[in-house]
């Protein structure tokens, strides 16, 4: 295991406090992930489950508008899926009609109203904890692919062994069950299982624009990217957090350091220089060690990736240094990605290389990064003019988009 540090503490952006949580690598230092919380606002946010109503169905582009309460409305893409059976229906239809204009169903809210875009919605219902996801699509039992095989033997056996039983929900057995203790995975699959029958029960006698479920704390999520033991340190000067954080890590057999900041000199974001940080991702252009750079500009199609090489100096050949450049540049731009909450389509000019075999080990360079990234990241190709695309997966609104939207809201 890699121990962390995440740090949870209030800092003035833009003339307005905001949370601002960060994960550091505890022995480098190293910056891993870096989120900025807005003052809450009314609007949906991820994670949580409604009863909805279909307003109007948009065939063209597969999709349907869906009404929550008053004028709040949701995005649900249908990707296809139009069947009733695909969805937790309020509605009773008949096995295999289609969704239509008036339907309720219960959906959760998976992406932050963006921009002029509505928040986004998914039929699917997903509870998360620490080392179990149910599901209320693909019932039965599915394991991470980064879990090694003694490992999933040794689960399936506990599960078996205590008469663990999804019945009609899926059970998504996480990477950080591998290091969990019997009784604690009993006890999240007993929890988790219960809370989603409490949901779907409730839903189903409840009025549209009721919210079954609501997310316990934004940056809750940013326990599952540390793990829980002894080396971990999570560290905050906010009382209030400090409790939340106790009765999120108070169960399992090892557990992660909990340190309340106390320094009426030096503020705890002044410690850790985390408005050096955020001035750095706020930034187009990004330094590496070597002196060449890399540009990152956001637009409304797509995310735009420059790698130059700047300032680089060395007696090498044009080809080598291309390599070398671009080796250098690679994980630090899916690192970028990560940490400046970019999304989409990510389209990358790396410096022209001759050889194929330098343009397949920068491939396989994207895809290893890629891999570590916590949101679904996939390096698609090269095109022939050597651009390289890059999807990733809207979760959050950009770290620069949420500072413009605070600065309006003064």
């Amino acid at each position: 295991m890699n121990p962390k540090r995440l740090i949870l503490t209030n800092m003035p952006v833009q003339n307005r406090e905001m949370l601002v949580c960060a994960v550091f690598e505890k022995e480098s230092g190293r910056l891993e992930d870096f989120f900025l919380y807005p003052p809450s606002e009314s609007m949906p946010s991820p994670g949580e489950i409604y009863v909805g109503k279909i307003d109007r169905i948009h065939r063209q582009t597969e999709g349907a508008f869906v009404r929550l309460s008053g004028k709040q409305m949701v995005y649900l893409p249908l990707r296809g899926k139009e069947s009733c059976d695909d969805y937790v229906m309020k509605t009773r239809r008949e096995r295999g009609a289609k969704l239509r204009t008036g339907d309720e169903l219960l959906l959760q809210i998976d992406v932050t109203a963006q921009k002029t875009k509505l928040p986004r919605a998914d039929g699917e219902l997903n509870l998360p904890g620490r080392y179990l996801a149910v599901t209320t699509r693909d019932p039965g039992w599915h394991y991470s692919r980064k879990l090694p095989a003694e490992a999933k033997s040794r689960i399936r056996q506990i599960f078996e062994s205590n008469h663990c039983a999804p019945e009609q929900f899926g059970v998504i057995v996480r990477t950080h069950a591998e290091e969990a203790a019997e009784a604690d995975l009993t006890a999240e699959f007993a929890d988790l299982a219960g809370k989603l029958k409490t949901i779907l029960a409730e839903g189903r006698v409840s009025p549209a624009g009721s919210c079954l479920m609501r997310t316990p704390a934004s940056w809750a999520h940013l326990l599952d990217r540390i793990s829980f033991e002894p080396e971990t340190v999570i560290e905050t000067d906010r009382p209030e957090l400090m409790e939340q954080i106790r009765e999120m890590t108070h169960t399992g057999a090892s557990q992660p350091v909990l340190s309340m900041y106390r320094d009426p000199v030096i503020p705890l974001y002044q410690l850790y220089r985390l408005k050096s940080h955020l001035d750095r991702l706020t930034a187009r252009r990004v330094w590496l060690k070597s002196g060449a750079s890399v540009i990152i500009e956001p637009t409304e199609a797509f995310v735009s990736v420059d790698v130059n090489s700047g300032k680089f100096t060395g007696n090498l050949g044009r080809e080598e240094m291309a390599r070398r450049i671009n080796l250098e540049a690679a994980p630090e731009i899916l690192r970028q990605l990560r940490l400046r909450q970019l999304s989409g389509t990510i389209l990358v000019d790396f410096i022209n290389m001759n050889d194929p075999a330098h343009t397949r080990e920068l491939m396989q360079c994207l895809k290893d990064a890629a891999a570590d990234d916590p949101v679904r990241t996939s390096v698609i190709d090269m095109t022939a003019l050597g651009i390289v695309e890059i999807t990733r997966e809207k979760r959050f609104a950009p770290l620069a988009e949420q500072i413009r939207i605070n600065d309006k809201s003064l």
